[in-house]
C-alpha cells in the first residue's frame, strides 16, 4: 500500500533485523526516548514528503506459518539426527 511501517519491538533481534532490512522505522519499546525520537523523525519525514517506503512485498499468514514451521523443524531435527 506504500505506507511506512513503524515497528516498536520488545527484545526481538530477528524481527528488528527483518524490519531494518525492509527500510522501516524501528524503536525498542523499552526506550521511551527512542520511541519519541522515532515519532519525531516520522513526522519530519512526512512533513518533508520523505517517508520511508518499505522494500518488500507483504507476507501472507500461510507463508509466515510455513517459515515458522520450517525453523522449528530445523531446530528439532538437528538434535535428533543419527550419526553414522
Amino acid at each position: 500500500a506504500g505506507r511506512p511501517i513503524w515497528g516498536i519491538t520488545h527484545r526481538n533481534p530477528q524481527l528488528d533485523k527483518m524490519l531494518l532490512d525492509r527500510s522501516t522505522y524501528l524503536s525498542p519499546q523499552s526506550d521511551i526516548e527512542a520511541v519519541e525520537l522515532a515519532l519525531e523523525k516520522i513526522w519530519l519525514d512526512w512533513k518533508n514528503k520523505q517517508l520511508l517506503e518499505p522494500k518488500w512485498f507483504p507476507v501472507g499468514v500461510n507463508q509466515a506459518v510455513q517459515k515458522i514451521l520450517e525453523k522449528v523443524d530445523e531446530k528439532f531435527s538437528i538434535g535428533t539426527k543419527k550419526k553414522d
